[in-house]
């Protein structure tokens, strides 16, 4: 086990530090790379070697290619092949670029990691050239925009600390004082899938506008995109995928042909944080005011009435953290495991609720070894 702390004073240094910190945990993480060549604002790829291309993206390298040229739209190519429109009007040959985006891999899974204005983005793949992928990216960075509120979002300098294990890796950055976002991924120890056992989440899906007053929508027994914008901001706690913002988290297990999703459909909703509903609301004990660490697990729904588990993380817990406060390093015989709330505490509203700025006193651990 590996762990990392530091501070990042923008998106990209946070990202970067990500990217570092997974490589020298073993991950494999080359850059995005592909033949093309750019007409005034219009760049034709005619090859893909690694990775996919997205709005957003920086060319980095590549000959004759003017520096700070972005990705700003999509003419017919998807990700792949096809005709793209840059910031920049210039006359390139076909060359080789290079851009920011990564696809991170180790043990058979693979996920792109991007950069974008506002947010960075995960998104679960089976290959370098980022096929199959999930259904939509995870984020963190903006997880709420509305006119008339406050925007919430990581602001800089932060704090961040990476967790790496030989199967997953968890991001967790800490800023204002009291707000978490985190992000991670991983290979699911769960024997026997037809998929690749890939899975991601991190705070929110997709960034969109919001709709409501706040981003977060959690409770005990349920969590997700109530409304268009919100998230649980919880992993694989989520019971609602209505709209892109609360579809938070993935696995790749094959099960019933239903690839990444969690019936065969986008917005399928998950089983989420239900199946351990009742443990949770029990959390912390009436007798000696302490909380018990819960697998945070992942099941998808099967025919006939029936439920599969699909992800049971090795390193991270559920907890309730009622009576603890982030940060906190738990002690269970020769384990440690470092406290964080899933975003923001809140002991006044512990159960949560929707269209908040909080996550009550729901929290998780992750195995720790640092000092």
């Amino acid at each position: 086990m590996s762990h990392y702390a530091g501070t990042a004073a923008s998106l990209a240094a946070l990202r970067d530090a990500l990217l570092t910190h997974a490589s020298a945990d073993g991950w494999a993480s080359p850059d995005a790379s592909f033949t093309a060549s750019i007409s005034g604002t219009t760049m034709t790829v005619t090859a893909i070697s690694v990775g996919s291309i997205e709005v957003g993206d920086t060319l980095l390298t590549g000959t004759g290619i003017v520096a700070g040229t972005t990705v700003t739209g999509m003419g017919t190519g998807t990700g792949g092949i096809g005709t793209y429109a840059v910031s920049v009007s210039q006359t390139v040959a076909s060359t080789t670029i290079t851009t920011d985006a990564r696809v991170l891999s180790k043990a058979g899974v693979f996920f792109r990691l991007g950069l974008k204005a506002t947010n960075i983005v995960c998104l679960g793949c089976e290959s370098n050239l980022v096929m199959n992928p999930a259904p939509n990216v995870v984020s963190i960075g903006r997880i709420f925009e509305r006119s008339g509120y406050p925007t919430r979002e990581i602001t800089f300098p932060c704090n961040y600390e990476v967790f790496g294990f030989a199967q997953e890796l968890y991001l967790v950055v800490n800023y204002d004082v009291d707000s978490y976002q985190w992000m991670a991924f991983g290979k699911s120890t769960v024997l026997g899938l037809p998929g690749q056992g890939g899975w991601c989440g991190a705070t929110i899906g997709v960034f969109i506008l919001a709709a409501l007053t706040d981003p977060v929508y959690i409770s005990p027994v349920a969590g997700g995109s109530y409304a268009q914008s919100e998230s649980s901001a919880a992993l694989f706690w989520s019971t609602t995928h209505n709209f892109e913002a609360g579809r938070s988290c993935w696995v790749n297990h094959g099960l019933d042909a239903h690839g990444w999703t969690y019936n065969g459909e986008t917005n399928s909703n998950p089983i989420g944080i239900r199946h351990n509903s009742p443990l949770i609301s029990l959390q912390p004990s009436v007798w000696n005011s302490e909380a018990t660490l819960l697998p945070l697990r992942c099941y998808k729904e099967r025919p006939s009435y029936k439920a599969s588990l699909i992800a049971d993380l090795a390193n991270a817990r559920n907890i309730r953290i009622d009576n603890l406060s982030p940060g906190d390093i738990l002690t269970l015989g020769s384990d440690k495991w470092k406290v964080f709330p899933w975003y923001r505490k809140d002991s006044a509203s512990r159960d949560g609720g929707i269209g908040v700025n909080h996550t009550g006193t729901f929290g998780w651990a992750i195995r720790y070894e640092g000092p």
